[in-house]
């Protein structure tokens, strides 16, 4: 079993997906991942081989984003919008074996029983749940900086490139 993990390893060694960090010459340091990505563009146009170039994110940072507050009215509306498109595609798959004329009666009936179970599910995990968290936030991984990176010695021709492409 370890010649076949060590095989998969070496695999992704051979493919250049081992987890390592790019080495090379640097041809822009930004503090924004847009203008990285803007620097990346212009090489690439200029002819630059896209697979050759890296940007590199430093000092990670997690930034979660409060959004909103949770309310039992929130909970209940996202419960009834998820469950009416649960019913809603149960219903028609159901329904595709009835008669045009139950068909939309059936599918709008599923909808809304969906509706109404989710409503009432979210509001009851909410319930049990206890206050743990009185919001709804999003996370994401930002890092303070970022360097475009070329292989050694080709960071004159990228930086050309990105002249040539930007003037």
């Amino acid at each position: 079993m370890q010649n076949q993990s060590n095989r998969g390893s070496n695999r992704a060694l051979n493919r250049g997906l081992a987890p390592v960090v790019p080495t090379g010459d640097v041809v822009g340091e930004f503090t924004n991942y847009l203008e990285a990505v803007a620097l990346v563009d212009s090489i690439v146009a200029g002819g630059f081989a896209a697979n050759l170039i890296a940007i590199v994110g430093s000092d990670l940072k997690s930034v979660e984003r409060v959004r909103g507050r949770l309310t039992y009215g929130r909970v209940a509306m996202n419960g009834a919008l998820n469950g009416a498109w649960l019913g809603l595609f149960l219903g028609i798959i159901f329904a595709s074996a009835t008669s045009a004329g139950e068909f939309t009666n059936e599918v709008i009936a599923a909808a809304v029983l969906g509706a109404g179970l989710g409503m009432i599910w979210g509001v009851i995990r909410m319930s049990t749940r206890g206050a743990r968290r009185q919001f709804i936030s999003g996370s994401l991984i930002i890092a303070a900086s970022y360097q475009v990176i070329v292989p050694t010695g080709m960071g004159a021709k990228a930086s050309e490139m990105a002249a040539k492409t930007q003037a």
